[in-house]
């Protein structure tokens, strides 16, 4: 009976997803709304399914995909999300948050399972940042969303930007929520384990001047679900 009222609220919901556009297909500016992107790193099912008070936000025929993100528009208000499986199985990680006029925030998912899976919502607060003619500044943040054991030190090429991560808790992601000043450039990122080892690395990854982004560590050491570095363009 569950899934049918969420299935059901498909057709009443007035929340709009448009791939990661900004576009909440609104003529209407009367409505006070803050603005939702989803990010799944949930490396346990091939697609997730989020539900905003009951009322699933994705088509029940395409969900999102894991390593991918999407966009929404939310009526402010007080407000429960709810992430579901492909199978349809409620991952029991409910979060409830506040959602404030004009306002974005970020919901991550992230583990492998039931038993680890992580769920957290961030208040995205962009910097001022210069955009002169030269490389300009660019807002970086990294989370862990492995949910092992894992702690681990991003580089950008040589340069240690972030050290001991470990998986994400609701207090460390309210910690590190926050953005950081960086030169806008191409870089190879590269995380590394407690013992300097690569455990995964992308290369030619263009931060634009101007743009705030998250770097995300995905997967596990199962040789199923490796090890993935995500980045999340915000606003």
């Amino acid at each position: 009976m569950k899934r049918l009222i969420l299935l059901f609220g498909v057709l009443l919901s007035v929340l709009f997803v448009q791939g990661c556009s900004l576009d909440d297909n609104s003529s209407d500016g009367s409505y006070q709304v803050g603005g939702l992107t989803m990010v799944n790193g949930f490396s346990g099912a091939n697609a997730v399914w989020y539900a905003a008070d009951g009322r699933l936000i994705q088509p029940p025929y395409q969900g999102l995909g894991y390593q991918r993100y999407d966009f929404v528009r939310l009526y402010t208000g007080n407000r429960t999300l709810e992430v579901l499986t492909n199978k349809q199985e409620s991952l029991d990680a409910r979060v409830k948050f506040q959602v404030k006029d004009n306002q974005y925030y970020t919901s991550f998912v992230g583990g492998g399972s039931k038993v680890n899976v992580i769920h957290f919502v961030t208040e995205d607060l962009p910097l001022k940042l210069a955009e002169t003619q030269g490389n300009g500044q660019v807002g970086i943040r990294f989370f862990n969303l492995t949910g092992e054991d894992l702690p681990v030190q991003v580089k950008l090429n040589d340069q240690l930007i972030f050290e001991n991560r470990n998986s994400e808790t609701a207090t460390s992601a309210k910690e590190n929520q926050r953005f950081i000043i960086q030169s806008s450039n191409t870089y190879t990122v590269t995380i590394e384990d407690k013992d300097s080892k690569s455990i995964t690395k992308r290369e030619q990854i263009v931060l634009e001047k101007g743009n705030h982004y998250s770097f995300i560590l995905t997967g596990s050491s199962n040789a199923q679900t490796p090890y993935y570095l995500g980045v999340v363009r915000q606003f």
